[in-house]
Order: structure tokens, then sequence, then C-alpha cells
């Protein structure tokens, strides 16, 4: 008993760190419409956190050290081996500052578009190489250890999306190649089960991923692939 009060303490304090460097700047924005054709389209602002801000912010100041190298050949050097990564920061700092995504939903695929950066390639998903579509429902736990837990999880889950990736996930396709792909964060459960319910009527033999079968495989090492909420 004591042991488990001293974990949860421990797990309360990183959960905590998460909660703060995971912090966000950018204000929700989901908007859907018709375009000219029919076809629902959804836009939605992409997020960041202070952590990921901060530290590609600083990779882009790195070139004022240059400042300070008097040698040709050294500026080359520094040019050659830096400028890649100036370039990768570039990209991922715009991104976190303006990036948004759009999905426009036809009769046969789901096109996902990012704009806000640059070399971001629109990626379109046809309905027959889909295998599962599914969101998660809000979680709620009888064993408060269980919810920090679940919690704790989601947070390291979503600064490891923010920082690495593009987008966090409130919706989930797996395709045909097994690929789990993320779309849209941050949206509410009705947000979320409206996108759902109309990728859905396109798409046959669909399944969702339920709460009892994320709560049985959440603390265990199972195969199952599933996505998870920010609502938290």
């Amino acid at each position: 008993m004591i042991l488990r009060k001293l974990f949860e303490g421990i797990l309360q304090i990183q959960y905590f760190q998460f909660k703060v460097i995971n912090f966000d700047f950018r204000q929700k924005k989901l908007v859907f419409g018709y375009n000219d054709a029919g076809e629902l389209y959804a836009i939605n602002s992409t997020r960041n956190n202070v952590f990921s801000l901060i530290f590609y912010g600083g990779m882009l100041c790195f070139p004022f050290n240059l400042i300070f190298v008097n040698k040709f050949e050294e500026v080359v050097a520094f040019v050659v081996l830096y400028g890649p990564v100036f370039v990768f920061c570039l990209r991922k700092f715009l991104w976190l500052i303006r990036g948004y995504e759009r999905i426009t939903i036809t009769s046969t695929s789901i096109i996902h578009e990012f704009v806000g950066s640059f070399w971001m390639k629109t990626q379109i998903y046809k309905y027959a190489k889909i295998n599962d579509i599914w969101y998660i429902p809000p979680i709620y736990f009888e064993d408060s250890f269980d919810d920090l837990k679940f919690k704790f999880f989601l947070q390291q889950s979503i600064f490891s999306r923010i920082f690495c990736s593009r987008t966090v996930g409130a919706l989930y396709l797996t395709h045909i190649n097994k690929r789990k792909i993320h779309i849209f964060s941050k949206l509410s459960f009705s947000e979320k089960e409206f996108l759902f319910n109309e990728i859905n009527k396109r798409l046959e033999n669909q399944s969702i991923i339920t709460e009892e079968i994320i709560k049985k495989h959440l603390f265990s090492d199972s195969p199952i692939s599933y996505g998870f909420s920010i609502e938290f």
C-alpha cells in the first residue's frame, strides 16, 4: 500500500510535468462544409506545445553563431553540416505555429492535406484500402490509479506525436499496409463522432474499437492497435 502511494506520487509529478510542457498556444479550430461537388471537407488547426516551440525555435537561432566564426572554411563546413538540420527545423517550426490539416471526404477516398509549411505531401486514402476507422470515446476508470496511468500515457503520447510528427490524432485509419493514420487534433467527442459517422457512411464492414477493448489491452503487451483521446 505504501509502495503504491509512493509510485502514485511519482506518477502525479511526472504527469504534471507533461501537462506543463504540453501546454499549447493554439486555439482549437474545426471548420467544415461542402465544396462545389457536394463533398464534405473539414479543416482543423494543428497542435503545438511549449517544449517543441522552444526547441525548434532555438535551433533556428543557432546559425547566429556564425558571427563568431572568422575562417571561410569553417563557415562552409557549418553550412554544409547544419543546412539540412536548419531546413528541417524551419519546416517543423512553421507547422507548429501556423499549420493546419484539411480532409475532403469524396465518394471514393479521403484526401488529407497539410497546409502551413513546405514539403507537406497530400495523402489520398482509397476506401477500398482502408481496413478500419475509429475514434476513442471518453474513458472513465473506477480505479483512480488506473485513471492516472491512462492520463499519463496520453500525455506521453501527445508529447511524442507533437515533437516527432505532424498530427496528434483524434481520428484513426488503419490502411491496407497496416499503417495507422492519425487525423486531426484536439476534437471534442461530438466532433469526433460526427466526422467518424460521415466517413463511415461511405465504408462497409468497418468496426470501432470500444472502451472495453481499450481497457482490456491498455496496460498489457497486446498487439492490438488503438488510438487515444485527448479530452483530459
